[in-house]
């Protein structure tokens, strides 16, 4: 079984992908692929952190936000 969003093999009975952190059910299908802004890795535009690195808020989940947020201010983004 493959994620729907980034591609990765997949266990049968996961419940959500290793690599970018999307859920294996249906709502996966709520959100698309987005790279952290702070590895660079793929990332499930729903996910609160990032896999990869650790990543919370905002820069790493700017993609999340979309281009018109310029959420949170940059001494509250925890690594």
């Amino acid at each position: 079984m493959d994620c729907t969003i980034c591609g990765a093999d997949l266990h049968v009975d996961a419940m959500g992908c290793h690599a970018c952190g999307a859920p294996t059910d249906d709502r996966a299908v709520s959100g698309d692929r987005s790279d952290c802004t702070l590895c660079g890795k793929a990332l499930w535009s729903l996910a609160e952190t990032c896999l990869h690195c650790g990543g919370k808020g905002y820069p790493a989940l700017r993609p999340r936000l979309g281009d018109k947020s310029l959420g949170a201010p940059e001494e509250e983004v925890s690594v």
